[in-house]
């Protein structure tokens, strides 16, 4: 009887404990607990109309199909990282921040038409603030903007928003608005680019 009332006694402690140190829902601290990791690039959507980047007269809106064969593709790049900022904010603001790798087509121009030399990859840090309540939880999604970079690169001249949507349920997207061009034609098409990343186990 005294071992069984020890035993009791041990699992009512366990359970107490863990109780305590279950994070409140909506809290920042539940959020930490849900979205913070690793996560991998699960899909890479175009949302204009199928587009043709390597030139084999088949055009998609999954441009994993259409970069994977060429040079530079690299799939360990494909890995992000969701953690607490470690950027000291005003105020009492939480922040998450979410660093991806984004896989990206480097075009090149010459005599007129327009090529994939290979593809390039964007190393982006978005820190997001964590609005949040008792029932609730939210993140405040930034619109970044590239007003400054080299005039050939094609790509990232054209991207007019970079920023995190659906960030729940271990998974987020980034969405991007830009310019993307086919293999030798010279028009441009602007639409989303969306980054779908899911966490891993």
């Amino acid at each position: 009887m005294r071992k069984y009332l020890m035993i009791l006694a041990a699992a009512a402690c366990l359970y107490s404990c863990n109780e305590k140190e279950s994070p409140v829902s909506g809290s920042f601290e539940a959020l930490v607990e849900e979205m913070c990791g690793e996560y991998v690039l699960s899909g890479m959507h175009w949302t204009g109309t199928p587009i043709d980047l390597n030139g084999d007269g088949t055009g998609y809106n999954d441009l994993i199909q259409e970069l994977c064969c060429f040079n530079g593709y690299y799939e360990p790049n494909h890995y992000a990282e969701v953690a607490v900022s470690d950027i000291e904010q005003r105020d009492d603001d939480k922040t998450i921040s979410v660093s991806v790798m984004l896989p990206y087509p480097d075009f090149l121009e010459k005599d007129g038409k327009t090529y994939i030399a290979g593809v390039g990859y964007l190393p982006f840090t978005l820190r997001e603030t964590y609005i949040g309540g008792d029932t609730a939880v939210s993140l405040t999604y930034g619109p970044v903007s590239f007003d400054q970079v080299p005039d050939e690169e094609i790509f990232l001249k054209g991207i007019t928003e970079l920023r995190i949507t659906d960030f729940k349920d271990g998974e987020f997207t980034v969405r991007v608005r830009c310019h993307m061009k086919e293999a030798d034609k010279t028009e441009y098409r602007h639409e989303y680019l969306n980054y779908y990343y899911r966490k891993l186990n």
